[in-house]
């Protein structure tokens, strides 16, 4: 990628960044439990602040339980649906009219019945646990996208929704190795993590497309 090119990106990263809605700033990078409550409770839903929506309905798991790391699928999964909803102070419902509560812990049992408990063990190119989460009715590709970016996975390839940004902007196809490029090459320009700068401009190319939508 050329470098009046990366300076492209960085601009329109940083000019996109006031747009993103506030999340964690390094998502729930090794915390498997977080990323699959954070992955299920954004579908369709805004992501809020960090003392309301998405973020703070994680944040209320953890403190129901005492704190912990959120990275063991195992507790997840063996919690009742309505009582995890309670927990979450969200009764949300996905398309089908499955609770979001149900999903995420549909989502856990399927993967830690993969033997994948933690978030080490979650593999980016495994068809298996691809399925387990999109063969959630109300989930698909895109959750699944999002899991991978949200925890962290170090395996993922190029999201598809950060590639359409960068396409935009450049106004022609760009490769995976490019974007890892103009990402990296934008992170170091706004000083922020690589995980970050992701998350920002998922959440905000969100945004852009509720938006289209609406007009």
């Amino acid at each position: 990628m050329r470098r009046s090119e990366t300076s492209r990106f960085t601009q329109a990263a940083r000019a996109a960044l006031p747009h993103a809605p506030s999340g964690p700033p390094r998502g729930w990078v090794g915390e498997l439990e977080a990323a699959v409550l954070d992955a299920v409770l954004s579908v369709r839903a805004a992501y809020g602040r960090p003392d309301t929506g998405v973020r703070a309905a994680v944040e209320r798991y953890r403190t129901h339980c005492t704190g912990d790391d959120l990275d063991d699928l195992d507790r997840l999964a063996s919690t009742a649906p309505s009582a995890l909803a309670d927990v979450l102070a969200n009764h949300q419902r996905l398309a089908g009219q499955t609770l979001k509560a149900c999903a995420a812990v549909d989502v856990a049992g399927r993967l830690r019945d993969l033997d994948v408990r933690h978030a080490a063990a979650l593999r980016a190119d495994s068809a298996e646990h691809r399925r387990a989460v999109t063969g959630v009715t109300g989930l698909g590709p895109l959750t699944w996208d999002y899991l991978l970016l949200v925890v962290g996975a170090p395996d993922r390839p190029a999201d598809p929704r950060l590639r359409r940004f960068a396409e935009r902007v450049l106004g022609c196809p760009v490769s995976e190795d490019a974007l890892g490029v103009a990402v990296q090459h934008a992170a170091d320009r706004l000083d922020l993590s690589v995980t970050a700068l992701e998350l920002a401009l998922w959440r905000a190319q969100g945004r852009h497309a509720r938006l289209s939508r609406a007009a």
